[in-house]
């Protein structure tokens, strides 16, 4: 890699605004930062996904503003460890196990139904 010098006022692009709302749309962020708030201490209001979003209203009832905020930014963190729908869920691969059976072999049996 090669380090670049540019002298000041050099123009290095141009930039225009989006007109197109689809694209726009695609490139939105997901948090929005709010300087100076009446504390006059610089916070950030996580915005949440729709998939996250329930989990949240159900987890906030007890909890203060500050605690609301860090249960936001953890859920908005770990976004991706919960399904965005019943389509995410399915088998693995991530982890192998080994049922020790001693030494005895392994045998096949037709599924029961599970009492409730």
């Amino acid at each position: 890699m090669e380090t670049v010098s540019l002298e000041a006022g050099y123009l290095v692009g141009e930039c225009f605004p989006v007109e197109d709302p689809i694209i726009s749309k695609q490139f939105q962020t997901d948090t929005c930062a709010t300087v100076k708030s009446d504390t006059g201490v610089q916070s950030e209001e996580v915005i949440l996904p729709e998939h996250v979003k329930k989990m949240f209203d159900d987890g906030v009832e007890y909890l203060d503003p500050e605690q609301k905020n860090k249960f936001a930014k953890l859920l908005y963190k770990y976004q991706d460890v919960f399904a965005k729908s019943s389509d995410d869920l399915g088998c693995t691969n991530v982890v192998k196990h080994k049922i020790n059976t001693g030494r005895a072999n392994p045998i096949r049996q037709q599924p029961r139904r599970q009492t409730y």
